[in-house]
C-alpha cells in the first residue's frame, strides 16, 4: 500500500466514523463548485468594473481557469489513474464524474480561482485558499481521489495561477 493510499484511507476512516465530519465532508465537497463560481464571477466584475475595458489582466483572468480544466481533463484521459472506488472498492459519498482521479478537477480550478482572485483582492484570496483547502480535504473524505490527485490538482491550478499574476 502507498503512502497516498495510507493516507486516503486514514481520511476515509475518519468521515466513516464521525457522522459530523462526513456530513460536512459531503457538504463541502458539493457546494465547492457553485461557491467558486460564484466568488470567481464577483471578483471578475470587480476586476472589470476597476479597469473599465477589456485588458490582458481581464482576459488572463478569465482564460486562465478555463485553460486549467481544459488540461485537468486531458492529463486525466491521459494518466487514467482510477478513483478509490474502483481500486478501493468502497461506495464514495458523492456522485463523481467519470472513472479517473487524477488530477482533481475541483483542486485545480479551486486553486487557479484563488490564484486568480488573490491578484484582484488579497483577503478575498485568503479566503479562497482556505476553502481551497477544505474543498481538497473534503474530495478525499468524500472517497472521490486520493491525497495526491488533489496535490497535482493543486500544483496544477496554482501553476496557471502564477501565470495571471505576471500578467500585466
Amino acid at each position: 500500500m502507498t503512502a497516498g493510499e495510507r493516507l486516503f484511507f486514514y481520511l476515509w476512516d475518519i468521515s466513516q466514523k464521525n457522522k459530523n465530519v462526513r456530513a460536512a465532508s459531503v457538504f463541502i465537497s458539493k457546494a465547492s463548485r457553485p461557491f467558486f463560481f460564484i466568488a470567481y464571477s464577483c471578483a471578475g466584475v470587480f476586476l472589470f468594473l476597476k479597469t473599465r475595458a477589456l485588458t490582458c489582466r481581464t482576459a488572463a483572468f478569465i482564460l486562465v481557469p478555463l485553460a486549467v480544466i481544459a488540461v485537468s481533463l486531458l492529463l486525466r484521459r491521459i494518466l487514467k489513474r482510477p478513483r478509490p472506488s474502483a481500486k478501493a472498492g468502497i461506495v464514495p459519498l458523492i456522485k463523481t464524474d467519470g472513472p479517473y482521479s487524477r488530477p482533481s478537477n475541483h483542486a485545480a480550478s479551486s486553486a487557479a480561482i484563488t490564484a486568480a482572485c488573490m491578484a484582484v483582492s488579497l483577503p478575498l484570496g485568503i479566503f479562497l485558499f482556505s476553502v481551497a483547502l477544505l474543498t481538497g480535504v473534503s474530495r478525499v473524505m468524500t472517497g472521490a481521489h486520493y491525497p495526491f490527485d488533489v496535490a497535482a490538482g493543486w500544483l496544477l491550478g496554482a501553476g496557471f495561477g502564477v501565470i495571471f499574476l505576471f500578467v500585466k
